[in-house]
């Protein structure tokens, strides 16, 4: 297991801090499928990100990639719809 920098992750847990619930829930997938702790409570989820390994890190910036295009896209073409109802 490899040390990340506490900048990076602090960084990543903003990240993940920004997602929907749906998206939540994959990030947790990824922790429960490579078998890495956490604990929960009535407050939630909690992770030492600090204990991941690399392999798992990277699965989350994957999942994190994808969710911020996919609302990048989103948004876009929510912005193109509108124009097509306002042109018409």
């Amino acid at each position: 297991m490899e040390s990340h920098n506490t900048n990076y992750l602090k960084d990543l847990r903003k990240r993940i801090l920004k997602l929907h619930e749906n998206e939540y829930i994959e990030i947790l997938k990824i922790i429960i499928n490579n078998n890495c702790k956490y604990s929960e409570n009535n407050n939630g989820v909690f992770i030492n990100m600090s204990k991941l390994p690399n392999k798992v890190i990277t699965e989350i910036e994957n999942i994190l990639l994808f969710c911020e295009e996919n609302k990048i896209r989103l948004q876009e073409d929510l912005k193109n719809r509108n124009n097509l109802l306002i042109q018409n």
